[in-house]
This record gives C-alpha cells, structure tokens and sequence, in this order.
C-alpha cells in the first residue's frame, strides 16, 4: 500500500483507490465512513476530484438531510416500505463511503438492511442530485 499526503484530501491511502476513515454525524448517529477518490490504475489523485471534495466536504451531511426525501421515496418504492416512516428508514440505513469519481460526480453509498445485496447510492452528476442502487453511480 501506498500513502500520499494530498493537497486537498489530506493524507490517503492506495489500497484500489485512495481512501481515508473519517467520522459522519447524521441521523443522531455516529457513522464510520471511507472518503474515497477512485484511482484504479494509481494514476494519483485529479484535480476534478479534489475539486468536487473542496466544494462538499463542509457540507456534506446538510446535503444529504437536503436530499433525504429523495432518499426515502426510493426507499419506499424499490423496497417497497409503504408502512415504514421516514425515521423508521433512517434507522436501517447504514452510510458507509462518500466516493469522488475521476469525472467529477460523487456519491454517498448507503448499506441498507432492507437490500442488503444492492444498498443505494445519493449521487451528483454535474451537480443533479440522484438516489438508486450503488451500482449505478459505481
């Protein structure tokens, strides 16, 4: 493994991509989450990348409450949780990664109890919110 002290990111660590362990408040829980700046190839960190992260890495839990609604609509409708409350939601969703991808778009990926296979993914492409399965911000 390979560390690189970045300009933007702080220290990171090239285990597949760049990442670091950070703490996320949300929800009135604590989570234990992975920043991540994809880099399959450790062609280093872009400057598009540590663009994206500048902009958000104040604010990112304020943009996920913004977006939460979004968050639970999809929830209510892939997993079919018509009889479950926005709270009820948020106590079996689990954040685990904010991935900063080498186009500029980012995402926050969230571990889900009632998918676990898929989980979702609030992502933003040219800074357009979207909630849907990981895999397709990944």
């Amino acid at each position: 493994m390979k560390n690189v002290q970045d300009s933007v990111f702080g220290l990171m660590e090239h285990n597949i991509n760049w990442k670091k362990s950070k703490t996320l408040e949300m929800w009135g829980r604590t989570f234990d989450i992975r920043i991540v700046a994809s880099d399959l190839d450790e062609e280093g960190i872009l400057a598009v990348q540590q663009e994206a992260y500048q902009t958000v890495k104040d604010s990112i839990p304020e943009i996920i409450d913004e977006n939460f609604p979004a968050i639970v609509d999809f929830c209510m409708d892939a997993f079919e949780l018509e009889e479950k409350t926005p709270e009820e939601i948020a106590t079996s969703l689990e954040i685990t990664e904010i991935l900063f991808q080498r186009d500029g778009s980012w995402g926050v990926l969230i571990d889900s109890e009632d998918d676990p296979d898929n989980g979702l993914a609030l992502y933003f492409i040219d800074g357009e919110a979207q909630v849907g399965e990981q895999d397709e911000f990944i």
